[in-house]
């Protein structure tokens, strides 16, 4: 969308002045070859199989935070719920940044640690981000 798509010049950035101002731009290749290397994971492991893969740790880190007295949130039927799981917390950032340092990857949004189990992680996983949790 810039006028010198290969000029590369961070000091001069100008956008075309037609429609062609809302095109993306030059490729990050590296990106590209990473996620083609990630989809043929996906496509080799199976949609269905992730899938219910997550939706168990789901389950599980959800029963596991309720048991601590954790306040998880999620919607309410199995079956409607995504890779999702919110921990409500007085200090999400705060929390989210005490977990990094522990290698627990997370996030945080309007008042909640979110936690997003994948077909990777593992229930020892969940055990530890609740325990984790639990301590703070």
């Amino acid at each position: 969308g810039v006028d010198e798509q290969f000029a590369f010049d961070p000091k001069r950035f100008r956008l075309r002045s037609d429609a062609r101002r809302f095109e993306m731009g030059t490729p990050a290749l590296a990106a590209v070859y990473t996620a083609s290397a990630g989809l043929e994971i996906i496509e080799e492991v199976g949609l269905s199989v992730i899938r219910e893969r997550i939706a168990g740790l789901v389950a599980d880190l959800v029963e596991r935070a309720r048991a601590a007295g954790l306040e998880a949130r999620v919607a309410p039927r199995p079956e409607d719920r995504s890779g999702i799981v919110r921990i409500e917390h007085r200090d999400p950032a705060g929390v989210v940044q005490h977990l990094m340092a522990r290698s627990i990857i997370c996030d945080h949004r309007l008042g909640a640690v979110r936690i997003s189990p994948h077909f990777y992680n593992t229930t020892e996983d969940s055990e530890a981000v609740v325990a984790a949790l639990s301590r703070l």
